[in-house]
């Protein structure tokens, strides 16, 4: 489950929590149809979270297996017969069928693959027999090819299970905004009295879109900052300011390089300005001389 669809489920809770409460103010609300809608929304939510997350558990599982799958039918049942095609049968036309698929071929390539192995190998069975390959050795080839597509069809069954619950709890999770958006507007109306009550409904309602640890908050707070002068010339106020900035980040390589060229610019500039001075000084008294 994300973490704006868990956060959206928590709030939902939250919103409930706060109706039921208050439910001397807000006992309208409590009784009409968007409170009925809040409550479907949540339990649904919920029930998609409870299955969406085994449903993930479940194809690491069978892309595990599908794994397994495919080195066995590459190591245990190809790797043979492309060893001795390659040392018996190096020059026939089905040559380029009998030698082993790139390791990082994913599963339809395999199961093509260990097909037309399987064809191929058939019309030089006695050859492969003759080197040690056991009698049915293309049907042991056949039915690791069946075991990989049966592991491959389950893993991709899974993973159409979950982005179907995925994309249902989209379609829930924005549906919900809509009906919080409808409470909202009705809470602020009974609540237009109660500046604190209403405050804290504010609070309620909000649904957080980022993601902030404790950890990088601590990080945040140990992390060497500079400071303002600004800040330090200001005059005292009664209130304390808490003035953050940003510390300096590592240039990159394209920056440093740009800084090396502009600082052999300006030295060859600098170099360039005093050669022009010392050769003035230089003229100017001969010319008095003359004179």
């Amino acid at each position: 489950m994300l973490y704006r669809q868990r956060k959206t489920i928590e709030t939902l809770r939250h919103v409930q929590v706060f109706l039921d409460e208050h439910d001397d103010r807000l006992h309208a609300i409590n009784a009409g149809g968007a409170r009925k809608a809040l409550d479907d929304i949540t339990d649904t939510l919920v029930g998609l979270a409870m299955k969406q997350d085994p449903i993930r558990f479940q194809r690491q599982s069978k892309i595990e297996e599908e794994r397994r799958a495919r080195f066995e039918l590459r190591e245990n049942q190809m790797k043979p017969i492309a060893k001795i095609s390659a040392l018996e049968l190096p020059t026939i036309a089905e040559f380029a069928r009998l030698r082993l698929p790139p390791k990082s071929a994913g599963s339809p390539t395999y199961l093509t693959w260990g097909r037309e192995m399987a064809k191929a190998a058939e019309l030089h069975a006695p050859m492969f027999l003759a080197n040690g390959l056991a009698e049915g050795f293309i049907s042991q080839l056949l039915a690791a090819v069946d075991k990989l597509q049966h592991a491959n069809d389950q893993r991709c069954s899974m993973h159409a299970s979950r982005i179907g619950a995925t994309e249902r709890i989209r379609t829930e999770t924005r549906r919900a905004m809509r009906v919080i958006g409808v409470i909202d507007a009705l809470v602020v109306r009974e609540l237009a009295d109660d500046g604190q009550l209403a405050r804290e409904w504010q609070a309620t309602r909000l649904v957080a879109r980022r993601r902030t640890t404790a950890a990088a908050l601590e990080a945040t707070a140990a992390a060497p900052r500079l400071e303002s002068p600004v800040a330090t010339a200001a005059p005292a106020l009664d209130t304390p300011r808490l003035v953050l900035l940003a510390s300096p980040a590592e240039p990159t390589a394209s920056e440093l390089v740009i800084t090396s060229r502009l600082r052999k610019v300006l030295v060859l500039a600098w170099e360039t300005r005093i050669a022009r001075l010392v050769r003035r000084d230089a003229v100017e008294p001969a010319e008095g001389e003359g004179g």
